[in-house]
């Protein structure tokens, strides 16, 4: 009943959001997903991780102290102005919406004002058709880290709700000659606001008499994990849980596993 409780504590509302960058990968890397054990777990620690913040405006950056302490990624970030930004200083990969109009200079690529000879790293990629890893900042200035992802999959090993755009084959990355296999990790499906999980996904003691509505979905028999963030009443069944104002299928049930497991 523990390991229940777990997965129903593991937050699958959460979006999980890009805020790092795997220069093997070449895409984002959440932390929650994977952190900062992406390269060892993945990569045998070959490759770099990237720090990534939207400071102003949304626009995704690095931080500066990075850029000075190593050459971050093989690439040459001089000339690239910096933005302070909740207290440090950040080099973006990406052009302002609203640049700083005070700014006198203009970057060399797009005339933005700027406070140095480009706005941004995809600027100068632009720019200097020369120099190491440009095909890296390429990737960087592509990848999308403002959109969040839904957590679609549990791991019952490590307890842990994950993305698998972000952490695709965690089995075997994760767990790899440990006697995990793909079947310790559950899919997550979203649909009308429940977040499901097949029936014959879960372990069968889990479900042993616990009276939880089934949904079919897809041409699937799913068990609500959770109860929707708003309820649909008016049904002429409502869920067990005193609580929950949820309209269920059948007299006698819960809308979810959640309902009857606190």
């Amino acid at each position: 009943m523990e390991q229940l409780r777990e997965m129903l504590d593991a937050g699958f509302a959460a979006g999980c959001v890009s805020s790092f960058f795997c220069s093997t990968c070449r895409t984002a890397v959440c932390h929650n997903c994977c952190g900062q054990d992406h390269l060892a777990r993945h990569h045998n620690g070959d490759g770099q991780i990237v720090e990534v913040t939207l400071i102003r405006n949304g626009v995704p950056a690095v931080p500066a102290r990075a850029v000075k302490s190593r050459r971050l990624l093989g690439y040459d970030w001089r000339g690239i102005q910096r933005i302070y930004y909740q207290g440090e200083d950040w080099v973006p990969i990406l052009r302002q919406p609203e640049p700083d109009r005070r700014s006198k200079e203009r970057c060399r690529c797009c005339r933005d004002p700027c406070k140095k000879d480009y706005c941004c790293a995809a600027c100068k990629r632009t720019t200097v058709t020369s120099g190491q890893a440009r095909d890296l900042i390429e990737a960087l200035a592509h990848t999308d880290f403002a959109r969040a992802r839904i957590r679609d999959r549990y791991c019952l090993v490590c307890a842990r709700a994950f993305s698998s755009v972000h952490c695709p084959n965690h089995a075997n990355h994760h767990h790899g000659g440990h006697g995990v296999g793909a079947g310790d990790v559950v899919e997550i499906h979203y649909g009308d606001g429940w977040f499901l999980v097949r029936e014959d996904s879960l372990p069968e003691q889990w479900l042993d008499g616990i009276m939880v509505q089934r949904i079919d979905w897809g041409g699937q028999r799913m068990v609500p994990v959770q109860r929707r963030m708003l309820a649909v009443p008016g049904g002429p069944n409502q869920c067990l849980a005193a609580s929950c104002e949820e309209s269920v299928q059948n007299p006698g049930e819960a809308c979810s596993i959640r309902c009857l497991v606190i």
